[in-house]
């Protein structure tokens, strides 16, 4: 027993060396690890700071981009407001001219008309003139014949043929026929014109517009207001060729109309 007793002893204080070693080893390992990262974290801050500086010099760079950014918009927005004063300022010149042309040429079918509706009215009255001539001579044709009739008849009946030769003129005046022969030859045959037809004609005529020079007359908007009251069937006609061609069929020049109108219908 007392072998045993010694040999476990023995081994105890053996164990009990090994533990007492094991221990210091530990500490003197944690002393050296702390010793290591003591000088990795030494190591370590200067990146640290680096990367602090790094960091604001990023945000300094952030800041300045946006400024610009701040920089290129207002400028932009200021080169937009002038482009688009200079447009505006280029659309009134340009409304201005426009209209100081429309006016010239209002001014100048103005005067055209006022020209064209004093040879209308040169024409009206050598026309009304021609058919009073008219009346005239057939009024003393009459006459004349009434007379011849008196002398050749005998003297009892001579009385009767006076008391009815007056009656005769009285009936039978000269004026209605006349007149229906003037209104004929002033009437124009409108349906030689490109785009007039047999109703459009019946409208013309009522609105007074019977010849070629009253349609050469007549401007755009004096044609088309016709159109528009005559319904909507004659309102989408185009009557912008019409006064051309009425010009050409008044003074007679069929050839240049029939050039013309197939120049119309070629551009159709």
């Amino acid at each position: 027993m007392g072998k045993s007793t010694q040999k476990s002893q023995s081994k105890l204080k053996k164990l009990k060396t090994i533990l007492i070693k094991s221990k210091a080893a530990r500490k003197e390992a944690k002393k050296q690890f702390k010793k290591k990262f003591d000088r990795c974290m030494a190591a370590l801050l200067p990146f640290e700071v680096q990367l602090e500086e790094a960091k604001q010099k990023v945000k300094a760079l952030n800041d300045t981009y946006q400024k610009a950014k701040k920089e290129l918009k207002s400028s932009n927005s200021k080169k937009d407001k002038k482009e688009t004063k200079q447009k505006a300022s280029k659309k009134s010149k340009n409304g201005s001219s426009k209209k100081a042309a429309v006016s010239k040429k209002d001014s100048k079918v103005e005067k055209k008309v006022s020209v064209k509706k004093a040879k209308l009215k040169k024409k009206e009255t050598s026309s009304k003139s021609k058919p009073d001539n008219k009346k005239s001579t057939t009024v003393e044709s009459q006459k004349v014949v009434a007379k011849a009739k008196v002398v050749k008849a005998p003297p009892a009946k001579a009385v009767k043929a006076d008391t009815a030769v007056p009656k005769k003129v009285v009936k039978k005046p000269a004026e209605k026929p006349a007149a229906s022969k003037a209104t004929k030859t002033t009437k124009d045959n409108l349906k030689r014109i490109e785009g007039i037809g047999p109703k459009i004609e019946m409208i013309l005529n009522e609105a007074g517009i019977e010849t070629f020079d009253k349609i050469a007359v007549s401007s755009y908007e004096i044609l088309k207001d016709i159109l528009r009251k005559a319904g909507s069937r004659y309102s989408f006609h185009n009557p912008t060729t019409w006064p051309q061609q009425a010009e050409i069929a008044a003074s007679g020049d069929w050839d240049a109309l029939k050039k013309l109108q197939v120049d119309l219908k070629s551009r159709k």
